[in-house]
């Protein structure tokens, strides 16, 4: 099977690559970007350019963040080539339109598949929260993440981090309005905001019928979050172009802050019953 990892280049195309060499040697994997560093030189935006590429592969992976553009040409490209389609997106807006543009292009007719958001949080809860199948009265599960900030970012990243701060939550609450402090089971104390499910339009099926999930995610160090607990007064009010540039600056922030945090992440889910 012949994979084009497109943003390959990048932070989460290079990790993607190192993984699938070491996980899935049988994968003959080939990497695209904008400069060709390593491999083909392809723009995803190029949609004339694309659709003549996709008809060596069998896959294409979409790592070219930030997830804020119109996936529907990529996508339309991906079913005319009878090319799967795989994204790392986390951004629930962009989640929808990709589900949009599958269903428009005939994907299902096609026999193409068309796979987003396949991020490690959507992934892992779901799988985790398996385990609170068949039990009785299940009202709501909450999920909680915490990241460690000695971990690689880039300006991408962190625009993705930033754009959802402030937005309005199913339940009406704001994004990172308010901070919620939760100890984790060695005892460490740990801040956390409610933050955009990336698959908060479907509820988890755990065989009781639909559960709402409320998602926290949270940071290793909690000046990091209190940063974006302030944040989120005037993220959702700056225009795209505008959060570009102040995550560029923003990035070589979280580099200098990076020594004084850890590498570990935590995942925790809660089941609850009506009565809480």
């Amino acid at each position: 099977m012949r994979v084009l990892v497109v943003g390959g280049g990048g932070a989460l195309g290079r990790r993607l690559l190192a993984l699938c060499a070491r996980h899935a040697p049988e994968l003959d994997c080939t990497t695209a970007s904008r400069g060709g560093e390593g491999g083909l030189r392809l723009d995803l935006h190029d949609t004339r350019a694309l659709a003549g590429a996709l008809a060596d592969f069998d896959v294409l992976v979409n790592a070219v963040g930030p997830y804020d553009y119109d996936p529907a040409p990529v996508v339309r490209a991906c079913v005319e080539a009878r090319c799967h389609y795989i994204d790392l997106a986390e951004l629930p807006d962009f989640l929808i339109e990709v589900a949009r543009a599958a269903e428009r292009a005939g994907a299902d007719a096609a026999g193409t598949l068309i796979v987003p958001g396949c991020s490690t949080s959507p992934s892992l809860v779901a799988c985790l929260a398996q385990r609170f199948r068949g039990l009785a009265g299940l009202a709501r599960v909450d999920a909680w993440l915490s990241i460690g900030t000695n971990n690689p970012s880039s300006p991408a990243l962190l625009y993705g981090l930033l754009r959802p701060l402030g937005c309005e939550l199913p339940d009406g609450e704001r994004a990172y309005g308010r901070l919620a402090r939760r100890s984790a089971r060695d005892g460490t104390a740990l801040c956390y905001g409610r933050y955009p499910f990336p698959r908060e339009n479907e509820a988890l099926d755990l065989g009781t019928g639909a559960l709402p999930l409320r998602f926290f995610a949270g940071f290793d160090r909690s000046f990091v979050a209190h940063l974006l607990c302030v944040a989120s007064r005037a993220a959702n009010q700056l225009s795209d172009a505008s959060l570009r540039r102040w995550t560029r600056w923003g990035d070589r922030a979280a580099k200098l802050a990076r020594p004084f945090g850890g590498r570990v992440g935590r995942l925790a889910l809660e089941a609850f019953d009506s009565s809480g």
